[in-house]
């Protein structure tokens, strides 16, 4: 799978995470929260109180981005035209994101 297609994914993930077991998924996203299960990287995701998103990989700025919530369902709109919408579940300081064609990816909090 290249890059471009896993990030997509893991922003469906995360925005699948938010709003699926969460009375106040806006709330309850904001901040960082690292990717599980990508070998040898650290991927980070900081969703901020404006509707940002930066994600970075390995420290580095690795793509940015807005997400919105709608109808209890994530949207993450890429700086390329890209979007993806999901659906989240929060397990205390996990997040588990599903996207719309059934794909998952585990998070947790970064603190």
């Amino acid at each position: 799978m290249d890059r471009k297609t896993f990030t997509v994914g893991l922003l469906s993930a995360i925005t699948a995470i938010a709003l699926n077991a969460c009375s106040e998924p806006k709330k309850q996203i904001l901040g960082k929260w690292q990717v599980d299960e990508v070998p040898g990287e650290i991927m980070i995701f900081e969703f901020m109180t404006d509707g940002t998103l930066k994600v970075t990989l390995n420290d580095k700025p690795f793509l940015s981005a807005n997400y919105e919530f709608t109808d209890s369902k994530l949207t993450i709109k890429g700086g390329v035209g890209d979007s993806s919408t999901s659906t989240l579940k929060f397990e205390g300081d996990r997040m588990i994101m599903t996207q719309t064609n059934g794909d998952k990816q585990a998070f947790k909090r970064v603190k």
